[in-house]
């Protein structure tokens, strides 16, 4: 067991998520298709940055077998209400196309995209199957210039052993993004 990853989770569940864990670890517990992420979501890692008191956590539970990543986001103190919540396909430092819907105020989602929580603070939580990703083509640039289509779940794990996807909350104050954090599953043994 690693006794390192133990003092980290323990000191994260302690503290309610507020440290910045990797990006997604992998979980020994639980086999190596699944795989535990919590990360925070902040105004500097936005392209370009910003600064904004506001906060967020992102965590989800990714089973690479059942092809199911069950998630749940907070966000507290944004500067501009609430407007949308995405997964979006691209490395540090670059703004990429969305691939997935976390939810919407913009009426500009896929049908079933739930509404954010706010209008400054909330709290909700879903799953991503192979329906959840890309799919309205017309709504997500990750389909169309940067080849994740509809339903290809794979690809989008593929993108998370790269490094490949960030979690972004947009508000009215910044649309294009207040709070944002890069996600990736770490290869062990590689």
């Amino acid at each position: 067991m690693n006794h390192r990853f133990t003092r980290l989770a323990f000191a994260a569940a302690v503290l309610g998520g507020a440290l910045p864990l990797p990006a997604l670890a992998h979980d020994p517990g639980h086999g190596a298709h699944m795989h535990d992420l919590r990360v925070r979501l902040e105004g500097y890692q936005e392209v370009p940055s910003v600064s904004t008191a506001a906060r967020a956590n992102f965590r989800a539970t990714v089973d690479h077998h059942a092809k199911l990543i069950s998630w749940r986001l907070s966000y507290a103190d944004l500067e501009g209400d609430v407007q949308q919540a995405h997964i979006h396909f691209a490395q540090p430092g670059v703004n990429g196309g969305i691939t997935v819907f976390l939810c919407t105020n913009l009426g500009n989602g896929p049908a079933g995209t739930p509404l954010c929580p706010g209008p400054r603070s909330g709290m909700l939580t879903g799953s991503i199957t192979p329906n959840d990703v890309s799919p309205d083509i017309a709504a997500t640039q990750a389909a169309i210039t940067q080849g994740i289509g509809p339903g290809e779940f794979d690809e989008l794990i593929e993108a998370l052993h790269n490094k490949a996807l960030y979690v972004n909350v947009h508000s009215t104050r910044w649309p294009g993004g207040e709070m944002r954090s890069q996600l990736g599953i770490a290869h062990h043994g590689h």
